[in-house]
């Protein structure tokens, strides 16, 4: 488990990117496509943007957890 953390922590930067694209494509992806039908798949991909939120939610909440280890609250 301590692993996975570490894991996400080196990648947090990638992985609030993706988060934004996702987020990003799932309120403009008809607009930046206007009639162009794309696979189906990317489609229903695009359509669950707000997980991109959760994303967004969790890599945040990992970062406040280091901070508040570093130092005391008080």
């Amino acid at each position: 488990m301590k692993n996975s953390i570490a894991l996400i922590s080196k990648y947090r930067n990638m992985l609030f990117g993706l988060a934004a694209i996702w987020i990003y494509l799932a309120h403009e992806w008809v607009y930046l496509l206007g009639d162009f039908k794309i696979a189906c798949d990317i489609e229903y991909i695009i359509s669950y943007g707000f997980c991109g939120v959760d994303i967004f939610i969790l890599l945040s909440g990992l970062g406040l957890i280091y901070s508040i280890e570093k130092r005391t609250v008080i």
